[in-house]
């Protein structure tokens, strides 16, 4: 995963949890450290991966709706060396807090049938849908891994239950291919500081 996935709080999440989420996320085999936390709208610069040992902040994104999000995925500036995905994003939110679990949106873009017979691809019949996934953390990093490659098929795979299921809390639970050791090492550095 070259892209760093924006993430971010819509409650007041304190930096212990944000931590624990980043740690357990990178348990599964191939994950990365993908994690961009978004502290407030004018943060700068986006993109830039946070790091395990993390200051308190007042998240500026409370109660944010998806439309919200989605904006500011899809429009913010990407900066040099900081590059992040404007297809998906992630979400700790209250319930995260609560359970343990983590909002991860995919976008996804489609066509008419008609208008792919009659030519292809046109922008301006093109139509925009999110999907969410509410997912553990130990799972997060490899779930955004195949939305980044494949959001389409996954959700089709989602929804026909191959392989995933949707528990009575509404968290997805999929197999997973778990990492041998059981965390990644601390990373002692603070997010302020560079990479």
């Amino acid at each position: 995963m070259a892209e760093n996935i924006l993430t971010f709080c819509t409650a007041e999440i304190p930096p212990e949890l944000i931590s624990q989420f980043i740690k357990h996320s990178q348990r599964t085999q191939e994950s990365a450290k993908i994690w961009s936390v978004v502290r407030t709208p004018t943060s700068h610069p986006l993109g830039k991966r946070t790091r395990t040992t993390i200051s308190p902040f007042r998240t500026g994104f409370l109660d944010a709706s998806l439309s919200t999000l989605s904006e500011f995925v899809t429009s913010a500036p990407q900066t040099d060396g900081y590059h992040f995905s404007r297809n998906t994003f992630a979400v700790l939110d209250a319930r995260s807090i609560e359970d343990g679990t983590v909002v991860l949106w995919s976008r996804l873009d489609s066509m008419p049938m008609e208008a792919v017979e009659r030519g292809g691809w046109d922008e301006g019949k093109k139509t925009t849908e999110w999907k969410d996934y509410r997912v553990e953390f130990r799972k997060a990093c490899w779930v955004v891994g195949v939305l980044q490659t494949t959001p389409g098929l996954f959700g089709e795979i989602v929804e026909k239950g191959q392989g995933t299921s949707v528990d009575g809390d509404g968290v997805l639970n999929v197999d997973t291919p778990m990492k041998e050791c059981d965390l990644e090492e601390d990373d002692v550095s603070t997010d302020e500081e560079s990479l």
